[in-house]
């Protein structure tokens, strides 16, 4: 009996640390949100490419012997972004409409959330996301690049469970960015 429960334990510690859709929307509708107060014109997400150097969203150190574990989503990229950026445009009163003539393409060219274990210090999770969005339409045409990087604060609680909320400040501060574009919100008008 004894060696089943330290073989679960183990076991426990393999594999990947999901991050869940699900608890990251959640935690993103407890920030702050800038809305556009101009009547906008609408747009369309045509593409998101991921333009990222790994697959995996970072890393967390899991299990009783503490073991680097990739950060995965539960969905793919390209989905996950899409129900993010649709979400968090909707909450800022900027338009989607599929049949808008302002096309925007996304371009995620990092997206990164891990666990930080230093010696004599609390956990921690640090992020960076760094996206690219363009838009072109009649006449006009716009691109920009937004990143944002966070380091959570520490306390006595393990570092995993911060990696869902300290994801969740990058990618709002990236829109909070976007939205708060002089250029992007001429050509939204």
């Amino acid at each position: 009996m004894r060696y089943a429960i330290l073989f679960l334990l183990l076991s426990c510690a393999t594999g990947s640390y999901l991050l869940k859709d699900n608890d990251l929307h959640s935690e993103l509708e407890k920030l702050k949100v800038t809305r556009i107060n101009s009547a906008a014109q609408s747009i369309v997400i045509m593409s998101i490419a991921d333009k990222r150097d790994v697959i995996n969203l970072g890393n967390a150190y899991t299990g009783v012997q503490y073991n680097k574990t990739p950060v995965v989503l539960t969905t793919n990229l390209k989905d996950f972004m899409s129900r993010f950026l649709v979400s968090s445009f909707s909450k800022r009163n900027l338009i989607i409409n599929e049949s808008s003539k302002l096309k925007m393409t996304v371009e995620v060219n990092q997206l990164w959330v891990e666990e930080i274990i230093d010696k004599f210090k609390p956990e921690r999770a640090k992020c960076r996301v760094d996206i690219s969005f363009h838009i072109l339409g009649d006449n006009k045409k716009w691109s920009g690049n937004f990143w944002a990087e966070y380091l959570s604060e520490g306390d006595m609680r393990d570092g995993t469970e911060r990696i869902t909320p300290t994801l969740a400040n990058c990618l709002n501060e990236v829109i909070e960015k976007l939205v708060a574009d002089k250029k992007l919100l001429t050509i939204l008008q």
